[in-house]
């Protein structure tokens, strides 16, 4: 669940090519009590990845440069690196029991922007 949270949408994302479509979606959902922390944080990663993805071939794919190419494949293994120590310490906390109120809270948007 949490992987196809991550997976799609990174992909409605780099589809959109911005942020400004599926960040506000996922507030909205929070803000209406149908999502809770849980389900929010890889939505969140997953947008993440999803902008970094479009960006990076965007701008390298125009380039002739191989040290542009370099830079953005960096880039998008930098920010999958990133998602996977991220998620990989959210599971441990979660499985440790830290903050066990946070996991299932249902709360404003305030708390995912």
């Amino acid at each position: 669940m949490i992987t196809a949270a991550i997976i799609g949408n990174a992909i409605c994302t780099s589809f959109t090519k911005t942020q400004k479509r599926t960040h506000p979606t996922v507030v909205r959902h929070k803000a209406s009590s149908a999502m809770t922390f849980n389900l929010i944080y890889p939505l969140i990663m997953g947008i993440n990845l999803g902008t970094c993805v479009s960006t990076a071939l965007l701008c390298s794919m125009g380039s002739e440069n191989r040290d542009s190419k370099r830079t953005g494949i960096v880039h998008i293994v930098f920010n999958v690196i990133g998602t996977i120590l991220f998620m990989m310490v959210m599971t441990l906390l979660k499985n440790i029991g830290a903050f066990p109120a946070l996991w299932d809270a249902v709360s404003d948007s305030g708390m995912i922007a």
